[in-house]
């Protein structure tokens, strides 16, 4: 379930924030600007921050980059990763890819000009709305659990049979 709170702001702003219960945030100014359906892609786009925890997975990642400083680029692939995902989200919940798409490049531009910048390539560059909408308008992407997950329980396996293999040398150490 989602609080959804329209806030009267001048500029237009978009955002989800998380907290105790998952709200989601958007000013009024930015969505009566916007035709329903496109309306629609937004909102499912911030739906889909907060029922995916995305806020987490940016946590996860900035603290990794400050322990290692040799993951900073993992940092924007990140970004562009949820972000391009939420979009996807957005697409499925619309049912319909190109709309998905029209929305992302008036959201960009709207943002670059409320913050002072240049309204159409900077904006664009800064967002990565070009590769975004590139991803939409092309082939729907394949889920790639069915190699994910059997990866994952191999690795799992094998790192507990080490630990374990480890556990068995270090004990038979400590055996008079």
């Amino acid at each position: 379930m989602y609080l959804t709170v329209y806030l009267p702001l001048l500029a237009p702003a978009l955002l989800a924030a998380t907290g105790p219960r998952l709200t989601l945030h958007r000013a009024l100014t930015s969505l009566r600007a916007l035709p329903a359906d496109e309306r629609a892609v937004l909102l499912a786009h911030e739906r889909a921050h907060l029922t995916h925890r995305h806020h987490r997975h940016t946590a996860l990642a900035r603290a990794a980059c400050a322990l290692n400083p040799l993951l900073r680029s993992l940092r924007g692939r990140l970004s562009f990763t949820l972000e391009s995902w939420a979009d996807e989200e957005a697409a499925m919940a619309v049912a319909s890819r190109p709309l998905a798409a029209r929305p992302q490049a008036r959201a960009a531009v709207a943002t670059a000009a409320k913050h002072g910048g240049p309204t159409t390539a900077l904006a664009y560059l800064r967002h990565k709305v070009t590769a975004r909408i590139q991803a939409l308008q092309g082939v729907p992407p394949q889920s790639r659990y069915r190699i994910a997950v059997p990866a994952a329980a191999l690795a799992t396996v094998t790192a507990l049979a080490d630990v374990t293999a480890a556990l068995g040398r270090f004990l038979e150490v400590l055996r008079p």
